[in-house]
Formats: structure tokens, sequence, C-alpha cells
């Protein structure tokens, strides 16, 4: 093993070596110490071998201060999710109404004939009489996000692991398609997000913690519909996802998100109306429409490619390869947007992660604006482990 990187420039650079090979020989040690009745093994000093590995939490000590207008989601208000039939509505119309009358977090999609609209708000009402003057209103859900956050905060860090665990997945049970959905999801804020979007199942896992084929083939399983569609929004995920189909009698596609956003992008594409085939190839095309970009620390000095990168440093990985690493967050921040070629697009979404404040969130957010007036702006406490911000670009 300590001959491969020699072989491949890449682990050279990075000074480690190959993992999979490394895991191979790691569960060959393991049966050949079980024969021979030895201890099982233990995890080598410093943990995992990878390039670079986020931290236990991310810093985000240096927020961007500057002045700007941004729609910025608070922790108060209704977060209001309904269906809304009616003959020859217009999506863009309709969701820039709805932002007009305070809506936060608004998603609208679907057709001309079938829209499903999700939002945050004060007052719920407006937003429904609004509906109600458009067409007929479907499967409505109001969330009080406030109690919700109280809740949460006093829950303990136990109970939400078992809440969540993927052991138990979280099945979604006012979910009422004959086709289910399944998401790989970290993070208690994306798990909101993705349960006022409809999953049926969230399966608790990610960078760092990626669940197992078993855990996947349990929530899959767990859900009472015959045809599933897996969304693992984790590149390391996908393949084990995979492997699902093999092991089910059910009918299941694996949507390739290899980020949350995608995920989220995949899962507001859905359409409850359409058929198996439709909505998989209306998801997949969907989750490639997104760029993603994720803010971190390094845990290793290394050089790949151009990017040199120091122990500590944050970095700014655009589609999951890296693209800067630098000091100063903001300017990680500005550089990485500039690298996206954020320019070209016209929605930005910001995640902020367990080690980010809102306020701190806020200002980064402004500083945005400033620097592309173009774009509308969202942050959402996404609530994810190592990230500092996740960014998501359409």
């Amino acid at each position: 093993m300590v001959e491969t990187p020699e072989l491949l420039p890449i682990l050279r650079q990075a000074g480690v070596v190959d993992s999979g090979g490394q895991g191979y020989c790691t569960i060959l040690e393991g049966i050949w110490r079980y024969i021979r009745g030895e201890a099982s093994m233990v995890a080598p000093p410093g943990g995992p071998t990878g390039v670079i590995a986020p931290p236990a939490t991310a810093p985000a000590q240096e927020p961007a201060v500057m002045k700007g207008r941004v729609k910025i989601e608070e922790e108060y208000g209704y977060e209001v999710v309904f269906l809304l039939k009616g003959e020859k509505l217009d999506v863009e119309t309709i969701r820039q109404t709805i932002i007009d009358m305070g809506g936060v977090s608004t998603v609208v999609a679907g057709d001309d004939r079938m829209l499903k609209v999700h939002t945050h708000t004060e007052w719920p009402g407006k937003i429904l009489d609004y509906g109600v003057s458009l067409g007929s209103l479907l499967d409505i859900n109001i969330e009080n996000l406030q109690e919700q956050s109280l809740n949460y905060a006093a829950a303990s860090e136990a109970e939400h692991a078992a809440a969540f665990s993927a052991s138990a997945p979280a099945i979604n049970e006012a979910a009422t398609q004959q086709i289910a959905t399944v998401a790989v999801v970290a993070g208690a804020g994306f798990e909101q997000v993705f349960k006022g979007l409809g999953v049926s199942a969230i399966i608790s896992g990610g960078q760092t913690m990626n669940p197992s084929i078993e855990e996947l083939l349990e929530a899959v399983n767990a859900v009472p519909t015959k045809q599933v569609i897996l969304l693992p929004n984790n590149s390391n995920v996908i393949l084990s996802a995979r492997q699902v189909n093999a092991l089910t009698e059910k009918e299941v596609y694996i949507v390739p998100s290899e980020t949350m956003p995608q995920g989220i992008a995949a899962l507001v594409s859905f359409n409850f109306e359409a058929d198996f085939a439709s909505n998989c190839e209306a998801m997949t095309q969907a989750a490639q429409n997104i760029q993603t970009a994720e803010i971190t620390t390094a845990v290793r000095s290394v050089q790949i490619g151009s990017v040199r990168v120091r122990e500590g440093d944050y970095i700014g990985l655009v589609n999951g390869n890296l693209a800067v690493a630098g000091q100063h967050l903001p300017q990680v921040i500005a550089d990485t947007l500039q690298r996206m070629q954020i320019d070209r697009y016209e929605i930005l979404t910001l995640y902020y992660g367990e080690g980010v404040t809102a306020q701190q969130a806020q200002e980064t957010a402004r500083c945005i604006k400033e620097r592309y007036s173009h774009l509308e702006i969202e942050v959402v406490n996404g609530g994810q482990p190592h990230y500092a911000y996740i960014i998501s670009a359409e």
C-alpha cells in the first residue's frame, strides 16, 4: 500500500495512499485477526487519511460585513406548502407574487395546470387567499417554524440522533404519492427543507458519515410504495445507492445527486401526477442544472494542481473540486463564487452550517449582494456539519 502514491500522480500530490486499497487491506486484516482469535482493530491515530477532510466544526469567525438588501430566512413564522390546481398558471409570476407578499425561501414548481408551492411567511392566510384566487388548493400543510425551533433547541442531541438514525429512517406520514422519495441528508435545517418538499423518508448521513448499503436498503424497504426514487446527495454515496436495486423487489431509481442542493432541486421537480419514468427523467435533469460550492477548512497541508493549501486554510470547492484556498473567509467565498462564474446565474441560496450564526450568514449574504446585485439571494439555516457554507446557484 505504501507504494500507491508512486502509482497515481494525484495520490503523490496529496501525500496519501489509495483509500480503496487501504480499505480492502483493512477488511482482509480484520478477517485474519478474527480467524486467529485476536482483538479487533481500532482506528489509527489521526483518523481517516483523506486528502482534504472537513474538521469537526467549520470555523466561521470572519463574517463579511457589508451593506445591502437581501432576503434572509428568519427563525420565525410559518412554513406553508400546498398544491395548486388551475388553468394557465404562470410559475414565475406566481413565485414572484408570493415573494412580494413576504414569502421567504419560496419554491414554486410544476406546469400550467398543477403547481407545488413552498414558502415561509408570517401571514399564511395571505398566501392561501392568493392561491385560492388562482384555483383549487390541495394537500395544504402549515407548520409553525418558531415552535419547531424551540422544540428542537430543547431536544437533546441523543434524541435527535435517534429520531433521524438510518436504522429508523424518518418516514413522512403525510406523503400520499404512489412513488416514494428517499433522501440522504445531513443537518437539521436541511432535514426540514426536505420534509417541507414532501420527501417520504430521510436517512441521516453525508460527508464523513456515509450510510451503508444496508441502511439505504432498510429505508427503501420501509416506505409503503413499490416504486422508489433515491437521492444520495453525496458523490461518495452514489455507488452504494446503486447496489440497492439488486437487493430489493422494489423498483428503485437513483438520481445521481452529488450535493444536497442538487437533491432539493430534484425533489422540487417531482410531480405526483406524473409516472415513474417521467419523474426520474425530470428529477435527474433538475439536479444537473444546479451548481454547488462548499466552504470548509483544511485539516492538512497539500497541493492539488495549482492550488496550494495549508492546514487551517479556508477552502472552496466547486461541484466537489478544490477551487481556492486562503486564510481569509470573505476572500475565499468571493474567489469561490468567481470560479463558479456566479454572474451567469440568477438565484443563489446560502445554507449556513452548525458552526455559523444567523448574523454571520446574513452579513455574508449582504457582501455577496453588494458584489453581485443581480442575484436573488436566500439564506437558509442548513445546520450541516463540517461545512461553514453550502452555496447553490441556478
